[in-house]
């Protein structure tokens, strides 16, 4: 299944880049276990991003059932977030929804 992501609230401001001011989103993402090892797994343009992530606000995001955090980070290049296991490895998420802060342009 493809990871899916259901915003709930975007802002747009701050500091920008040259691709444009930074935008935060916030919403629900939607994985099914398969993803998130690997660049392009989960690829800023789901967030409605044209390029890049910048962060995940915490650096991580809660399941919806607050029992479980996950690390994520930008890939290399920022086209695109890994999730990352407790020793900072990239790792496929654990299937669950999770609340989600991203930001990026």
């Amino acid at each position: 299944m493809t990871p899916t992501f259901s915003l709930t609230e975007q802002c747009t401001g701050g500091i920008g880049t040259t691709r444009g001011p930074l935008r935060t989103i916030r919403g629900t993402l939607v994985l099914d276990g398969s993803h998130g090892a690997n660049p392009g797994d989960i690829p800023a343009v789901l967030f409605g991003f044209l390029e890049t992530v910048a962060y995940v606000e915490g650096g991580f995001a809660l399941n919806v059932g607050g029992t479980q955090a996950i690390a994520f980070a930008p890939a290399p290049g920022g086209a695109s977030l890994l999730s990352l296991n407790s020793s900072g490895v990239p790792a496929n998420a654990p299937a669950d929804t999770y609340a989600f802060t991203v930001v990026g342009n």
